[in-house]
């Protein structure tokens, strides 16, 4: 059982979830390793004692990692999710993909798509976007390769506005899980249209 770090994690595990029971996933990783985005910088200096010489290293900056929530590869024999459900990086620079939900990197080496995510609740609680906005671009720079910042579920005015638009549940479908609260397991109140896994497979 997966200890998840936040209940937007767990919302995101639930719809990848039943990606993976389709076969439209092939595997998934929680917490993948670590970019490092920054080496720690030391400087040095002589101190003298009574006979000798030492040198002294001193940490003058620290290192800084990002961590992705998710890395999960796209089954590479399941064309007709590409351009439907995600969307190559390098096709996205090239086309509209706005209502195309997820974008992908590619790897040459699993000759596969895959998909780095970071979830997002729909509050920016201790300027987390801004963070990760940075971030983001440090991985993109160091590495070439794209963290994407999904919000599974918006959230939703009494006059009915969504935020954000782009939420990924409304957008695509809604886990089965989601439609029952968290703890008690009660039917729970969406106050958004969605419909589910099967019924979004069968209009791609």
């Amino acid at each position: 059982m997966i200890n998840f770090a936040s209940k937007e994690e767990r919302y995101f595990y639930w719809w990848l979830k039943e990606l993976i029971d389709r076969k439209l996933v092939t595997s998934f990783i929680y917490q993948p390793k670590p970019f490092i985005l920054f080496e720690p910088i030391s400087l040095s200096y002589q101190k003298q004692l009574k006979t000798m010489f030492k040198t002294i290293n001193v940490t003058l900056l620290q290192d800084h990692q990002y961590q992705a929530d998710f890395m999960f590869f796209w089954n590479p024999d399941i064309l007709k999710i590409k351009g439907k459900i995600f969307i190559g990086l390098k096709d996205a620079l090239l086309t509209s993909f706005k209502h195309i939900p997820l974008i992908a990197n590619y790897s040459k080496k699993k000759n596969c798509y895959y998909s780095i995510i970071d979830t997002k609740g729909t509050y920016n609680q201790h300027d987390a976007w801004r963070r990760f906005s940075i971030e983001q671009k440090w991985v993109y720079q160091n590495f070439g390769i794209y963290v994407q910042k999904i919000i599974t579920h918006p959230h939703v005015t009494k006059k009915g506005k969504m935020t954000p638009m782009n939420a990924l549940f409304p957008n695509t479908f809604l886990p089965d899980r989601f439609l029952l609260t968290d703890e008690s397991g009660k039917k729970r109140k969406i106050n958004y249209s969605f419909i589910l896994l099967g019924e979004y497979l069968t209009n791609l």
